[in-house]
């Protein structure tokens, strides 16, 4: 298995196990050396690498801001340990309990990026009384007596199926097709998709490729046979270039093409695919990755833009660098809310909070949702609605986002 330690990007090093037990660690200070012990689970090699570089990428370009214009979260400089997942739910459940069993317990968690590893790994940060924050969307996190201490810092899955299917209607698609990547988080944006469409009366047929395939002929021919009025297409990285390329090599760009918002979004696909391919296809963006949105027109987005781009070149839509940033400042809002950093604690303080409030610690550091999105009631971030979407022509990215009229 695979750590890393690192303090700003200037500075890395391998994290040698220390013999210790899990929990042994100060609620109030980490490894007990007066740093800010945030540990992230990410996809470091494997298909999803590039995604889980630039995920590294922006935890540290937030570390950075946060290190030099607070001294970092509650006063303790940040230090940043990344666990690899390998982009394989099982692996990184293993690194993950291996972290635990041979380390001090961390201040915090970044605790997945997709659903497909957050579900797997919100038990054992559950057990470990680890406060977690994630990016996925999955629902299933969002059960507060069986994950009491995970936070999804993201648009949740509800929204996003909504918005898709009110854009599917209103195109005047009845028959739609859906392809997706064979995971959980594949599956249930299919599932939740297909739920939505029944009560709106739109019938979908889908199915599902490998995240590793490299050719999606077989699997879109199938699709296509079904006469669909439009393509839906949900992947990330390497499958969606697949699906893209896939689709023109059978000739079937008169059909309209969505890239959804759950998984396609993500992309920019300029780095990933190429124009020959983009043909007919739109794609469901968040405005945290349209460029001029007011979501990105603040002062602490251009800070956030500056500072990365000095240390790291853009490979991924901002939609992925963004909710990395914002995990990593609301872990920071949790500890300077409350006074106790249990993770009961902390998680009180932000159910407190309320869903619609930036605190006053980070309001020069947020940049996004007018408020954390949390309550008692829910742990997914609910301020963001139906607005916060639009739906682009297929481009490539400019620092990450994309134009509404390229």
């Amino acid at each position: 298995m695979n750590f890393w330690k690192r303090g700003t990007p200037a500075t890395a090093f391998v994290l040698a196990s220390t013999i210790a037990l899990a929990g042994c660690g100060s609620d109030d200070e980490g490894a007990g050396d007066g740093k800010f012990d945030l540990v992230a689970i990410l996809p470091m090699s494997g298909a999803l690498a590039t995604f889980g570089q630039q995920s590294e990428a922006s935890l540290l370009t937030g570390i950075e801001i946060i290190n030099e214009t607070s001294g970092g979260i509650d006063g303790r400089e940040v230090e940043l340990t990344v666990i690899d997942s390998t982009g394989d739910p099982a692996v990184g459940a293993a690194n993950l309990q291996a972290y635990f069993a041979d380390n001090d317990k961390p201040d915090a968690m970044f605790g997945g990026q997709y659903s497909f590893e957050s579900l797997p790994y919100a038990p054992i940060t559950t057990q470990n009384e680890v406060l977690s924050v994630v990016s996925s969307i999955s629902p299933e996190l969002d059960d507060q007596e069986k994950f009491p201490y995970t936070f999804q810092q993201t648009i949740p899955a509800a929204t996003i199926v909504e918005v898709l299917v009110d854009y599917v209607e209103e195109q005047g698609y009845d028959d739609v097709a859906y392809i997706a990547v064979d995971d959980e988080s594949g599956h249930s944006s299919i599932e939740a998709f297909e739920a939505a469409a029944e009560e709106s009366g739109i019938s979908v047929e889908s199915d599902y490729i490998p995240a590793d395939a490299v050719d999606a002929t077989a699997t879109l021919e199938r699709l296509r046979a079904t006469d669909p009025d439009a393509l839906i297409m949900g992947a990330v990285g390497p499958a969606a270039a697949t699906m893209l390329k896939s689709r023109t090599d059978i000739g079937w760009t008169d059909t309209p093409a969505i890239g959804d918002g759950s998984a396609f979004g993500a992309n920019d696909l300029g780095k990933i695919s190429e124009p020959q391919y983009w043909d007919n296809v739109v794609v469901q963006t968040g405005h945290y990755q349209v460029a001029d949105s007011p979501m990105l027109s603040t002062p602490q987005f251009d800070r956030f833009l500056k500072t990365f781009k000095e240390n790291y070149e853009i490979e991924v839509g901002m939609a992925g660098l963004a909710c990395l940033y914002q995990d990593l400042i609301t872990i920071k809002a949790a500890f300077e809310l409350t006074d106790d950093h249990s993770a009961a604690g902390l998680a009180q303080a932000l159910e407190d909070n309320g869903p619609d409030t930036i605190p006053e610690s980070i309001e020069d550091v947020w940049f996004g949702t007018e408020g954390l999105g949390f309550s008692e009631e829910s742990h997914a971030n609910q301020v963001w609605g139906p607005d916060t979407f639009s739906f682009v022509p297929a481009q490539a990215g400019v620092d990450g986002m994309v134009k509404m009229n390229p």
